[in-house]
């Protein structure tokens, strides 16, 4: 239902959305270009400081608290089926913890290769359009989960 939310609010994302993000960011990096003594940031301390900074400007925007307040709160409302999927995979199915780790290993460098695709072909594609297909993609495969979990497999 929560992905169903996500793409229809993609959809509604127009190309000013997406450049008004832009200058934010520009805003962002400007504001924090100089450090308050007018010196430039040199060594870790100096660093830290000014990444602290500019993280403490970026949390005063809405479009950042808002964000975070969203996802904190949708981890305390939603479920986790990470344990039920172990219990699942482990009691149920009968595979070992070996071949359970390896699964998530196999996820992880499909998450790579995901990014090299991206990086190659997708990153000028429209966000919206982006997020309307991870959606499509993901009920697919929530439909799959579920097909294993009824064993029509």
């Amino acid at each position: 239902m929560m992905g169903l939310v996500i793409a229809a609010n993609g959809l509604l994302l127009t190309q000013e959305s997406e450049a008004d993000g832009q200058e934010t960011s520009r805003e962002i990096s400007q504001l924090s270009l100089g450090n308050s003594a007018g010196e430039e940031a040199s060594g870790f301390w100096g660093k830290l400081g000014k990444n602290l900074r500019q993280i403490g400007i970026a949390m005063a925007m809405p479009e950042i608290y808002l964000v975070i307040f969203y996802f904190l709160i949708s981890g305390l409302i939603q479920p986790d089926f990470g344990d039920f999927s172990y219990y699942f995979m482990l009691n149920v199915v009968n595979i070992s913890k070996f071949q359970y780790s390896m699964l998530g290993t196999i996820g992880s460098f499909t998450g790579i290769f995901g990014t090299m695709y991206y990086e190659q072909y997708l990153k000028d594609v429209e966000v919206r359009t982006l997020l309307y297909w991870s959606t499509v993609v993901s009920c697919a495969s929530a439909f799959t989960s579920y097909m294993l979990a009824c064993r029509w497999n």
